[in-house]
């Protein structure tokens, strides 16, 4: 009984490794789009000044939707991540529960100890070896 619970729990905690691993990686992302993000901001405003050549605005717009995207899937991840602890806890509180009442039950069903009063007959008593 409890195998299958321990295969539902290592399942959901190989899943939530997966997903700690994928928000590291959106994070390591979203960083580097928001400086690529900002590079492309200060260049706008070097062009704009007179001090290099002008940048179109829509890759500084490209940019921000990269950026965005980039903080969507991190805030995915997290939501993700979040849900994937929520189930394992579930799991390992249904599972600490079952075995609760499996250990109780065959508890009440071993302290049921009823003594049976034998009493041995002639008849019954068999000899193999006389001599």
């Amino acid at each position: 009984m409890t195998a299958s619970f321990e295969t539902k729990i290592d399942s959901l905690q190989t899943r939530l490794n997966r997903e700690e691993r994928e928000l590291a990686q959106d994070q390591t992302e979203l960083s580097q789009r928001k400086l690529e993000e900002g590079g492309t901001h200060l260049q706008n405003v070097a062009g704009l000044l007179g001090f290099g050549r002008k940048r179109s605005l829509s890759t500084s717009l490209t940019k921000r939707r990269q950026t965005a995207s980039a903080k969507a899937d991190v805030e995915e991840s997290v939501d993700a991540i979040a849900e994937l602890k929520t189930q394992l806890e579930a799991f390992e509180k249904e599972k600490a529960e079952a075995v609760e009442e499996v250990n109780q039950r065959w508890g009440e069903i071993a302290n049921q100890i009823t003594e049976i009063p034998v009493t041995a007959l002639k008849k019954d008593v068999l000899l193999e070896l006389f001599g």
